[in-house]
């Protein structure tokens, strides 16, 4: 088994010190993930110690065989960036698996508290987390854990919108539905599709000279079939992008690709890892009567994404 935790962030040779740590899988690093890592900011700058966020890799629920194929809905770095933007000073990874899932939930806390990176002061989390064996572990559990190990606790209430749960849940479901607005209204970001740039048909860039990059996802949530404004960041430049999601019926191709067509940017992409954030859908997918035809709409798309990029 791979070591039980360890850093992602700060670099190795960190020095062990007292911590509060928000602890959760934090995937997407949502309102309700960034309310845990605030209550934990807040504490340990009570206390006079350092912050730390403490997450899972895999996520469980990949390795537990309820969501085998489930994207996380962005890259480890990403969700990295993220906690230490919400308040953590470093971030440590549980490496995730299905013998820990069986351990009951005292002595993952027990191994939690025994780690050795760092003297735990404080832990905070969502009220309603579930840990151990069948979910044994609860904030009624942790509670009495951290009473008897003089550790500082805050079980943070949910963040709630419209009557709904903010989670990782929610936010997949409004993605894959297509409500771009209402995930950046509650998240305060738009949905993010992540993957390898692998080999297409060809054809964007030799007839329509709108060369793609076709994205084999590994993270976030497909939207709706349709073309998508977008934008994406290659060496800290950011590119408008247009992204086809779905066939190419003008093609007579019916296999479900991710074409992203990157406005300004010219280069070779093959092999690259790429992220890209959807904004808009400016209009579904149809069969042109020809190659001209489809040309002129694409400039038409290209020309709203721009001016859409500039608002």
């Amino acid at each position: 088994m791979n070591k039980f935790i360890e850093f992602i962030t700060p670099e190795p040779g960190f020095p062990v010190k007292k911590a509060v740590i928000a602890l959760g899988v934090f995937d997407g690093v949502h309102p309700g993930h960034r309310k845990v890592a605030a209550a934990a900011a807040q504490l340990a700058a009570e206390l006079g110690v350092c912050t730390g966020a403490v997450t899972f890799i895999p996520h469980p629920r990949q390795i537990l065989g309820s969501a085998g194929s489930l994207n996380l809905l962005m890259p480890e770095n990403i969700r990295t960036e993220k906690l230490l933007d919400a308040g953590a000073d470093f971030v440590a990874k549980i490496n995730f698996s299905r013998e820990i899932a069986d351990w009951d939930a005292g002595k993952f806390l027990n191994d939690l508290r025994n780690c050795g990176l760092f003297e735990i002061a404080g832990i905070c989390v969502g009220s309603n987390w579930r840990f151990g064996r069948n979910g044994s572990g609860n904030r009624e559990v942790l509670a009495e854990f951290c009473r008897k190990h003089n550790i500082r606790f805050i079980p943070v209430e949910e963040v709630e919108d419209h009557g709904k749960i903010v989670s990782s849940t929610l936010i997949r479901n409004l993605t894959a539905a297509g409500e771009i607005d209402e995930v950046h209204r509650i998240s305060g970001s738009f949905p993010q599709i992540s993957g390898i740039v692998c080999s297409g048909m060809g054809a964007a860039g030799k007839d329509l000279k709108t060369p793609t990059a076709n994205l084999e996802l590994q993270y976030g949530v497909m939207v709706p079939d349709g073309v998508y404004a977008g934008s994406t960041e290659i060496n800290g430049v950011n590119f408008p992008a247009v992204l086809n999601i779905g066939t190419a019926p003008t093609y007579e191709v019916k296999e479900k690709r991710i074409e992203v067509h990157l406005i300004g940017f010219s280069g070779d992409l093959y092999g690259r890892f790429l992220s890209v954030s959807i904004l808009r859908k400016l209009r579904d997918i149809r069969k042109f009567d020809s190659i001209e035809e489809l040309k002129a709409q694409i400039a038409i798309d290209i020309q709203e994404t721009v001016r859409l990029g500039k608002n």
